[in-house]
């Protein structure tokens, strides 16, 4: 699969999502969007979420760009039909191997209304839509409400990485979960946990095979 030329606004019933403009408001609006999150994430704060002045988000802006045109990530904002800047997704891309990776933070005001739901399946219809075949996505296994809005999604549970996050070196490490979803995959047809029974044994055959030669 070739590079693709990214899409710029994605819409749905209730949403839009759109690519970050390097101007003024986008600065605000950020600025303002992960200092009221700092607040919610808690231990992230001091170690992934450092958007404390406007130099920190002018560069993440900057660096949205720069990911764009070489279709490496793509980050867009999460918007209502009246413009409100609500939260965030982006994907990490891989033509080659034609495999995304999503990401996802909404506004702690706007959770529970299925705002993250629907963002996230407008954004993998269209990537579906342009050649991706494998959509993944990493979760803290202690973020309850995230882990269940990516298993309404359709989305299959693939394994945990144990103690690969650090939070910092006071709080300690956490888990992380890994998803995935497949083009044209119909969960309604095939028993996801069956599915994944049969094909993690036979991988977990073929890796015990190799770990008794040496």
């Amino acid at each position: 699969m070739n590079n693709i030329k990214p899409q710029e606004k994605i819409e749905s019933d209730r949403l839009f999502l759109s690519k970050y403009v390097n101007n003024k408001k986008t600065i605000k609006e950020l600025l303002k969007f992960y200092r009221k999150d700092l607040e919610y994430v808690g231990l992230w704060r001091e170690t992934i979420y450092k958007w404390d002045n406007e130099n920190n988000i002018k560069c993440y802006i900057r660096s949205s760009a720069d990911v764009w045109e070489k279709a490496k990530e793509l980050r867009y904002a999460i918007r209502l039909k009246n413009n409100a800047f609500i939260g965030e997704i982006k994907t990490a891309i891989d033509c080659h191997n034609e495999v995304a990776e999503i990401g996802f933070l909404l506004d702690k005001d706007h959770a529970g209304y299925g705002y993250i739901s629907e963002a996230l399946l407008a954004l993998e219809s269209y990537l579906f839509s342009v050649g991706f075949y494998r959509i993944e996505i990493m979760c803290d296994t202690g973020n309850e409400r995230s882990l269940k809005t990516i298993l309404r999604t359709g989305h299959v549970f693939e394994t945990v990485r144990l103690c690969n996050k650090l939070y910092d070196h006071k709080n300690g490490r956490f888990h992380t979960a890994y998803f995935y979803k497949l083009k044209n995959f119909n969960v309604k047809k095939i028993d996801p946990l069956q599915f994944d029974h049969k094909l993690h044994k036979k991988i977990l055959l073929k890796i015990n095979t190799i770990l008794e030669k040496y």
